[in-house]
């Protein structure tokens, strides 16, 4: 099971990390570093301050699922935030982009349950809704970065 787990972690990172590749851009690479880097450090921060500080989570012990949450939280959920901003940029209408929130949003929690069926995380005080709110708190994060950045490569370009 724990090996299925990894591969499956493993597939899917690789499957995102080509998506958001061969997909057209309105970011720059730079912008995507940048926010990629403030994610993962945000997401890291979360998932240690809610399982190792408080104990509102609790996370795997066993080095195959521990490889799999790292792959999680360190990889997939700043790509996927990423994924958003990209799409969002990409797209004018209103609705469309309504519609890649909710489809990306939908897809975060399905992979958490996911990550909680799999043995990944396991909750103690914590429950889904709550986490909704961190993944809502991520898409924030990352529209916030990634209007830092690009204010600062504006002044920079002056």
């Amino acid at each position: 099971m724990f090996n299925i787990t990894l591969t499956l972690y493993i597939i899917l990172t690789w499957f995102l990390a080509l998506t958001l590749y061969f997909l057209p851009k309105k970011i720059l690479f730079i912008e995507a570093a940048f926010v990629f880097m403030i994610l993962s450090f945000i997401v890291d921060n979360i998932y240690t301050i809610l399982g190792l500080n408080l104990r509102y989570i609790l996370l795997a012990k066993e080095e195959d699922l521990f490889v799999a949450l790292i792959l999680y939280r360190s990889i997939i959920m700043p790509i996927l935030a990423l994924l958003l901003l990209n799409l969002s940029l990409l797209f004018k209408k209103t609705w469309f982009k309504a519609l890649i929130h909710l489809a990306i949003l939908g897809f975060l929690i399905v992979l958490e349950l996911v990550t909680v069926e799999f043995g990944l995380i396991q909750y103690e005080r914590w429950n889904l809704l709550l986490q909704t709110g961190t993944f809502m708190f991520l898409f924030l994060s990352a529209y916030v970065s990634f209007y830092l950045m690009r204010f600062l490569l504006k002044r920079v370009m002056r």
